[in-house]
């Protein structure tokens, strides 16, 4: 029995049930005959635990402009991310594990996570050249179980995510 759902009803009923982050990519178009890799945009997410960006302003960009501050994914991820993620076959899951140190604590955090360069420049100028106090209490080892797939009808790619946060047990600290 099909039920007649529109996108953004489907979206919140995912955000309010699922404690998954979601992220749909749909290729952009690229004229038949051309020898390059469909290239995935953002079109649709879930994201109620981001790690150092705003997804709002990665709507509708493409996967080289969301990764734009990623050292050096422009000379060397980007073609092979674009030909991976267009050669997924249908029926197949990818699963990755990521993890960082976050020193804010923070499992919601739209900056700074990442220490690019926009992010270097934010730090040096807030904190007028000051060496940032890191308090150890709230560093936190940050996980990500990843997967990806693709949907049958659409072609999209469907890139959801659980995040753990553990605190990280220093000696000395009580």
């Amino acid at each position: 029995m099909p039920y007649d759902v529109d996108a953004d009803s489907a979206l919140e009923y995912l955000a309010a049930n699922v404690d998954t982050d979601f992220f749909i990519l749909l290729p952009s178009l690229c004229p038949p005959d051309s020898d390059t890799d469909a290239k995935y945009r953002l079109e649709a997410f879930i994201n109620a635990f981001p790690s150092g960006f705003n997804t709002r302003a990665k709507l509708h960009q493409l996967l080289a402009d969301i990764h734009a501050p990623v050292p050096h994914y422009a000379a060397k991820l980007e073609k092979s991310m674009d030909r991976f993620f267009a050669s997924l076959p249908l029926g197949k899951v990818v699963k990755r594990a990521n993890w960082s140190v976050s020193t804010s604590g923070e499992l919601f955090c739209q900056a700074g996570n990442h220490m690019s360069e926009a992010d270097l420049h934010s730090t040096s100028t807030s904190t007028s050249d000051a060496q940032e106090d890191v308090h150890l209490k709230k560093t936190v080892l940050r996980c990500e179980r990843q997967t990806l797939h693709r949907l049958p009808r659409t072609r999209a790619l469907v890139f959801a995510f659980v995040s753990l946060l553990r605190k990280v047990v220093w000696a000395g600290l009580g």
